[in-house]
């Protein structure tokens, strides 16, 4: 069980991060979450679809990587083989989380010592000087990043939902070898949807990029035959 404790030089100066991936990380799963900031570098590589969680019912962002539940068709070994990495997998194992400090309460990395790529080989953390080196500092960016987008996701899908443009999708794929897959859980954009909103809305949701995220997402859907042709390289 992982125990996340805040980042402090004193106590983390000398622990390196391995800059790997792989399943026992969580990586060999054929959706992963994603964030509305990252649709402009997502849709030239996954499918990105919205896909109900289970416990709530509420849509959340996913980039479709593989077509079973235990598959990654973008991990090899140790490797990640797309040249954008989504943002929850970069961050590896720093999250962010609460802290209070003389009476204020804000947010703060956090590293799992007990993941198996922190050690005394890999990425330093600081300095000889005790200051943040680059790797550290992009994490920090990259959890940065994170609770920014989160909010701004959310809004985008609450938008979607209100205005009524998601509907599901049926995706029946079949590969050389004969087998076939259907997806069932998979929800997308409904472009009729979107062309009969009024002017006034249209304009109200491209004045905050949802209008734009919205056909970002229907445009990833072509990465599927890109992500069949994986699939079938490797039967």
């Amino acid at each position: 069980m992982s125990k996340p404790e805040f980042l402090d030089q004193k106590l983390h100066g000398q622990l390196q991060v391995a800059t790997r991936y792989g399943a026992e990380f969580g990586h060999a799963t054929h959706l992963l979450p994603v964030m509305a900031v990252e649709l402009p570098r997502l849709i030239g590589q996954y499918p990105v679809f919205l896909v109900k969680q289970p416990e709530t019912g509420e849509f959340l962002l996913a980039a479709m990587t593989g077509f079973g539940a235990d598959e990654n068709l973008f991990l090899e070994g140790e490797a990640w083989t797309a040249s954008y990495v989504p943002l929850h997998i970069r961050r590896g194992p720093f999250s962010v989380s609460q802290r209070e400090a003389e009476g204020q309460v804000f947010l703060a990395p956090q590293i799992n010592r007990e993941d198996s790529r922190v050690g005394t080989t890999g990425e330093a953390l600081f300095d000889a000087a005790g200051e943040a080196t680059p790797y550290l500092t992009e994490m920090n960016s990259v959890l940065a990043t994170l609770v920014d987008a989160g909010p701004k996701t959310k809004a985008l899908i609450q938008a979607l939902v209100d205005n009524q443009l998601i509907e599901i999708v049926k995706l029946d794929v079949s590969f050389k070898d004969g087998s076939r897959m259907r997806f069932d859980n998979l929800y997308s954009i409904k472009q009729e949807a979107v062309l009969g909103l009024s002017a006034d809305k249209l304009a109200e949701l491209n004045a905050v990029g949802h209008l734009r995220d919205a056909y970002f997402i229907l445009a990833s859907l072509s990465q599927v035959s890109n992500l069949i042709d994986r699939k079938e390289a490797s039967l």
